[in-house]
């Protein structure tokens, strides 16, 4: 019978430790800095040109975009305010940086144009999330 009972004791035990505490279990994980999935990424905390800032409310129209910049870059089509999307793909936070600036996903190569000056190359910061947007992570 000392056998069963030994059997029968860390049944117990493991029942007594699950239960036997208000009939819950609790765990406790410690996420220690720098785990995987434990922080945000980062973000830049320079806020919006009010060149910029306007165009959350209204966005400028075709005849505001047709003046394409001299020293622009040719990633536009449809006008210099339509960047074409396929070469943005290295820099996801260009529209949240650039909101004058509207994505075209059909544009050819042969038909793209200088943007205009509200539209400028992408850089490193169009890499980088803004902190005050609410855009998710692409």
């Amino acid at each position: 019978m000392s056998r069963a009972r030994f059997r029968g004791l860390p049944v117990a035990l493991l029942v007594w430790g699950l239960f036997g505490h208000g009939g819950c279990y609790r765990a406790q994980i410690d996420i220690a800095d720098g785990d995987a999935g434990a922080t945000e990424p980062a973000c830049d905390s320079t806020p919006l040109s009010s060149d910029y800032a306007d165009c959350h409310g209204l966005l400028p129209d075709k005849q505001q975009c047709s003046v394409p910049d001299p020293n622009g870059w040719n990633g536009c089509y449809d006008g210099g305010c339509t960047v074409c999307s396929d070469v943005l793909q290295a820099f996801p936070f260009y529209f949240a940086w650039h909101p004058c600036c509207q994505p075209n996903d059909f544009c050819t190569s042969e038909l793209r144009g200088r943007c205009n000056e509200r539209c400028p190359a992408p850089g490193a910061r169009d890499q980088v999330k803004p902190c005050w947007s609410r855009t998710p992570n692409l």
